[in-house]
């Protein structure tokens, strides 16, 4: 089971405590010549320090990021966000990114692995934050909750406000009322694990934070946890204790 790490605060004027955990990412070394050596910058305090490089995102606006952290041509695919639409079910979304096809499977490995990722989506606390309803607006196929792992899971009901346009914007998302399908976000998952075993797992999956551990790839990518939340998420407690950690937060109302 991945170990539990210290938790990572939002801003915006609602507050998320995030799962960490699973093992940092470690960093590529490569010889280096005068021409690409690092630059040298003054540290504020009569030194130099080698100047950190922003991440790739960094130059990019919102509606570029957000194209950008989306599946091709709009489908759904593992660490990348997702646009629900009319007739979209949970279980459709789970095999198209696990398989590329929203066909049913055959095999029962692969219909345990769509159910497992169908678990991640609804469990991850980004998700329950915007998106999560409880069971009596849910459709079946909600393996999370019915199944026992969470008290809420993600509505594929027209009921949000338009979360991607938000994101677009640079705007924190909501989880309001609205008429738009949610927007979620596709957890990554372990290729090796996947590869090799044909298990779905967050285990190991983290975004790096310049080396000091990240959080869980559960959730989306640091240029939309920075966002916050607005005000009007729910506040209360969010994810899920999954076999490769302990996902369970509380969302709280940063006050005035």
């Amino acid at each position: 089971m991945a170990k539990n790490a210290a938790p990572l605060l939002l801003g915006g004027a609602a507050l998320l405590l995030l799962a960490t955990g699973g093992k940092k990412k470690g960093r590529a070394t490569k010889g280096i010549s005068e021409s690409d050596s690092p630059k040298m910058v003054e540290d504020g305090a009569g030194g130099v320090v080698e100047e950190e490089e922003p991440p790739e995102d960094a130059e990019m606006s919102y509606d570029d990021l957000v194209k950008n952290w989306e599946g091709p041509n709009g489908v759904a695919a593992l660490g990348r966000f997702y646009q629900v639409r009319q007739g979209d079910t949970i279980l459709d979304v789970a095999r198209e990114a696990l398989f590329g096809s929203r066909e049913p499977r055959v095999e029962a490995w692969e219909r345990q692995a769509v159910i497992d990722l169908s678990i991640r989506i609804d469990c991850g606390p980004f998700n329950q934050s915007t998106n999560g309803r409880r069971k009596d607006l849910l459709k079946p196929g909600h393996y999370a909750v019915e199944n026992g792992w969470s008290q809420k899971g993600v509505a594929f009901l027209p009921i949000f406000p338009d979360n991607r346009a938000r994101l677009s914007q640079g705007k924190p998302p909501s989880g309001g009322n609205g008429n738009s399908f949610p927007y979620i976000w596709v957890p990554a998952i372990n290729p090796q694990e996947w590869s090799e075993e044909g298990q779905v797992t967050t285990f190991g999956m983290n975004w790096d934070d310049d080396g000091n551990g990240g959080y869980s790839m559960i959730d989306p990518p640091p240029w939309v946890i920075d966002l916050g939340f607005d005000e009007d998420v729910e506040e209360g407690e969010v994810g899920c204790n999954l076999p490769e950690g302990d996902f369970r937060r509380m969302i709280e109302s940063a006050g005035e």
